[in-house]
């Protein structure tokens, strides 16, 4: 996985908070790679916004959290923190 660059788990409905917090500490060579991530038509929330947040992610430049339990207030608060600078496309609709 150290060569991944876009990654969708759009609709996999056995993807969590739980999954996403494992995929970050579990692939760190992916942390500096990844351009894109696709976590729409998923349950989680904000919580996985939080930890793909805390990695270091300089080259994530395309966010599609669309129809997430991702609240946009939520997303709002981790914006103002100065965190995802580099995204030129952020796709966000709640449920």
């Amino acid at each position: 996985m150290s060569n991944l660059k876009y990654l969708s788990l759009s609709g996999c409905s056995g993807i969590t908070d739980k999954s996403i917090f494992i995929l970050c500490e579990a692939s760190p060579n992916i942390n500096g790679k990844i351009k894109s991530l696709d976590i729409s038509n998923l349950n989680v929330t904000e919580q996985s916004l939080e930890c793909l947040s805390s990695k270091q992610l300089p080259s994530l430049s395309d966010l599609n959290i669309s129809r997430s339990l991702i609240k946009s207030l939520d997303l709002k608060k981790i914006l103002d923190q100065g965190k995802f600078n580099h995204l030129k496309y952020l796709a966000l609709s709640e449920k």
